[in-house]
């Protein structure tokens, strides 16, 4: 087994890949977590669980997530986040759970694995992870 190098956060787009098995996604991930401890920002945990749509899918959905490691923010990155949110909102469509996703990679130092690239690429500090 390979030793882990580094965290990687995931976004919510990833964590839904994954989760519905979508072939491509699930291969990198797998391979990532041989090399990176998987990290998913609380924001991500709940926008998983607002997508269910009955009891079975939300158990399921919670023990998906035991798989990785969850974030919960600081206060410092939520004021982070309100700052972001009003920086990228108007010019980049930055969400609240985009900003706050963002703000604790920042926070973390440790890059973002998203397939939503045009919300984050320009926020200075973001590192977006970038496969092979």
């Amino acid at each position: 087994m390979a030793t882990v190098e580094s965290g990687l956060l995931v976004d919510t787009d990833i964590l839904v890949d994954v989760y519905r098995n979508h072939g491509p996604t699930v291969a990198l991930l797998s391979a990532l977590e041989t090399t990176h401890t998987i990290q998913f920002d609380l924001l991500s945990e709940m926008e998983l669980i607002a997508g269910c749509r009955n009891k079975d899918e939300l158990s399921r959905s919670r023990g998906f997530l035991e798989r990785f490691h969850r974030i919960v923010p600081s206060e410092q990155s939520l004021l982070r986040a309100s700052a972001l949110l009003s920086q990228h909102y108007l010019s980049d469509g930055l969400s609240i759970p985009d900003a706050i996703i963002a703000s604790t990679s920042i926070e973390l130092g440790i890059p973002l694995l998203t397939r939503n690239l045009k919300h984050f690429r320009n926020i200075e500090g973001v590192v977006l992870f970038e496969s092979e």
